[in-house]
């Protein structure tokens, strides 16, 4: 199966968000930005499903949200060039 990129900007209440989240299968690659980078400062609403994927976080917008603690574990962070090299290795991204 190929390897799906996934863009979330949206807080953990959207609607959207949960539909990011039934859309992820293991082995897709996940990009919190903008109010997506919320979820990391609840970790009861980090899902298991995040174990099979590789998720990351926009740089700048983590800075904005510099109230956050520390990033869960497997959440790397993320500039807009290394957005750039996984759109261009993945392909157009599913935007939530």
């Amino acid at each position: 199966m190929k390897t799906r990129l996934h863009i979330l900007n949206k807080p953990v209440d959207h609607p959207r968000y949960r539909r990011c989240l039934e859309a992820l299968e293991p082995g897709d690659v996940l990009v919190l930005m903008e109010s997506g980078v919320l979820v990391l400062m609840d970790g009861a609403h980090f899902p298991s499903i995040m174990d099979d994927v590789q998720v990351y976080a926009m740089a700048e917008d983590l800075a904005v949200y510099s109230r956050m603690q520390a990033l869960e574990a497997d959440v790397r962070p993320l500039g807009y060039q290394g957005l750039i090299e996984l759109v261009c290795r993945l392909g157009s991204p599913l935007n939530w």
